[in-house]
């Protein structure tokens, strides 16, 4: 799958790494996320959401599909996986974490798994583009 990145010219840069089944999607989740002065990658499945994860081990900020590579299925592991995986950096506040959905199934779902309620965003709620601006 495609994986695709916005390199800045700065160093120092914040990082972010977003997990975005729907290409235009990621795009406008990029684009925001480089207006706020993050360096920003985008996954389209939960295999390139791993690697990037894995090569950008220092992003402190992660948005992602909840149910990542499967759209319109009900299956939350993908979101799960990443929050778990950097939970303990997510309590200290050194992370910021955001599963996003529109289905209120897979939100509840994904409540239910573990994932704390402030950690999960409906993508037609104003919140959703709080978030993107920087107004968590």
């Amino acid at each position: 799958m495609v994986v695709f990145l916005r390199k800045m010219n700065a160093e120092n840069k914040k990082t972010a790494i977003a997990g975005i089944h729907d290409h235009d999607i990621g795009e406008i989740v990029i684009r925001a996320l480089e207006r706020r002065g993050y360096e920003a990658t985008c996954a389209v499945n939960m295999e390139d959401m791993r690697k990037e994860m894995d090569s950008n081990p220092n992003s402190s900020f992660y948005i992602m599909d909840i149910n990542l590579g499967m759209p319109g299925e009900p299956f939350v592991e993908p979101a799960l996986e990443a929050y778990n995986r950097i939970k303990e950096s997510i309590e200290k506040g050194e992370v910021k974490f955001y599963g996003i959905s529109g289905s209120p199934q897979v939100i509840n779902m994904a409540i239910k798994s573990g994932i704390p309620k402030e950690h999960i965003i409906n993508k037609g709620d104003d919140r959703f583009f709080d978030v993107l601006r920087g107004r968590e």
